[in-house]
Order: structure tokens, then C-alpha cells, then sequence
């Protein structure tokens, strides 16, 4: 598993000296689930669930692309096989997401978990994942919480 969670930091980082990427490993992740839920998505799509500008999912399509798990064609962007693969690996991890109705907890209007299984030794100290859910536009994650579900 660690393979495919590495690819996601390969496909989200420069190639060459260029800019600094609007996008992380965050982003490559729902991108691969959007396409995989959807069967193919086109960049308009990606950008309204992604939250990016138009450049910037340009620049991750391109990635994805060099890394050969997308291909696009005129009724819009699909998985490879190879992508299959590493989305099978990556999504089989996660046996449970959910949202969460308001508590005391949840600070958002809409809350949303997921559990992750035998990952606790991935887990330092919970910023990493709490600056992951602010990026998707998340409120913020309770670090008490994050530990509660990966123990």
C-alpha cells in the first residue's frame, strides 16, 4: 500500500523546475475517485469537485497522464488499467466513509469520516491529515478523533 501512497506524492510533485503545484496527493486521491466512481469526468467537473482552477487541473491531468493512469478522449477523461490497479489498491484500504450528523465533535455544517484500516503506524502526529481535509475545504479535523479512528 505504501507503493500506491507514494505514487500519489510522485504524481503530485514537480517534474522539472517550474512553479510551485496548486495540487497535492490530496487531490490526485479524489481526482482518482471521481473518475473511478463516474466512469470519466471532464475537467469542468474535476474543477467544481476539486476546488482548483482550470490551469491547475490541466497541470494534474498531465501528471496522472505521464504516470499512464488516465487517458482522455472526446466524452472526457477514464481510467487505464493501470490506473484500475492502483485505484483497486488505494480505495480497498478504505472500507468505510460516511458523514457524520452535527454533534459536538463535527465542526462544519457537513462532516464526513473515514476510516482507514492497519494505517495507525502512518499516522505522526495528525496535522498532516487535518491540513488534507482543510485543502478539500474542509473546517478542520479534531486530532483527538483522527487518532481515535486509526487505533
Amino acid at each position: 500500500m505504501h507503493v500506491y501512497t507514494r505514487a500519489l506524492g510522485k504524481i503530485a510533485s514537480r517534474y522539472a523546475p517550474s512553479r510551485v503545484l496548486s495540487f497535492d496527493a490530496v487531490h490526485v486521491f479524489k481526482a482518482l475517485q471521481l473518475i473511478e466512481n463516474k466512469g470519466h469526468v471532464s475537467r469542468s467537473l474535476l474543477c467544481k469537485e476539486l476546488s482548483l482552477g482550470e490551469g491547475v487541473i490541466k497541470t494534474l491531468v498531465k501528471h496522472l497522464k505521464m504516470q499512464g493512469l488516465i487517458e482522455s478522449t472526446k466524452s472526457g477523461t477514464r481510467m487505464t488499467q493501470k490506473g484500475k490497479t492502483i485505484s483497486l489498491q488505494l480505495f480497498s484500504s478504505i472500507p468505510v466513509e460516511t458523514s457524520i450528523p452535527k454533534c459536538s465533535v463535527a465542526l462544519g455544517e457537513f462532516n464526513y469520516a473515514v476510516l482507514l484500516k492497519q494505517f495507525g503506524c502512518t499516522i505522526k502526529s495528525g496535522i498532516e491529515q487535518r491540513d488534507g481535509a482543510v485543502k478539500m475545504g474542509g473546517v478542520g479535523a479534531p486530532l483527538y478523533c483522527l487518532r481515535m479512528t486509526y487505533l
